[in-house]
């Protein structure tokens, strides 16, 4: 339970629920729920996050081969290469 980002008060809480029996099943059921959206929330954050820096790298990578960071600017944003263009979307 610790590495699905409970902390240790919500996991003694449940230890308490679980106890309990039968009759906690729904606010255990509801911790978790609600857990599961704190972490789907970080994942989002987590893909914006690598997006852009999917985005930076090839941004960089294409400025060292032409010696200038000009060339890659004016690609910004309509002649980006696709996958380029989605990272770029995706990382705004």
């Amino acid at each position: 339970m610790k590495k699905s980002g409970l902390e240790i008060k919500d996991i003694k809480q449940f230890m308490e629920w679980s106890k309990e029996g039968s009759k906690t099943f729904e606010v255990r059921k509801e911790l978790f729920e609600k857990q599961k959206e704190v972490v789907e929330k970080e994942i989002a954050k987590l893909e914006r996050v690598l997006a852009m820096l999917n985005y930076k790298s090839w941004y960089y990578e294409e400025a060292i081969k032409a010696g200038n960071e000009e060339a890659v600017l004016t690609m910004i944003p309509d002649d980006l290469p696709q996958h380029v263009k989605e990272a770029y979307v995706h990382s705004h």
